[in-house]
């Protein structure tokens, strides 16, 4: 499986848990919300974090 493939499928997850949180905004449900926000902090910071910065340092293919 190569970068590009790996970064969509990361990044689909991404806007799966957005617009998770998105609705949650819109239903006025603040906790879930938040839990929604935190998620997608901790899914940055742990996955696409860590490899994507030198990944296109190095050029991704």
């Amino acid at each position: 499986m190569g970068y590009l493939t790996i970064f969509s499928v990361e990044l689909e997850r991404m806007q799966k848990f957005s617009e998770a949180e998105a609705k949650a905004w819109q239903r006025a449900d603040y906790a879930e919300a938040t839990m929604w926000l935190q998620l997608e902090r901790e899914f940055t910071d742990n996955h696409l974090a860590s490899w994507v910065p030198a990944s296109c340092e190095q050029g991704v293919g």
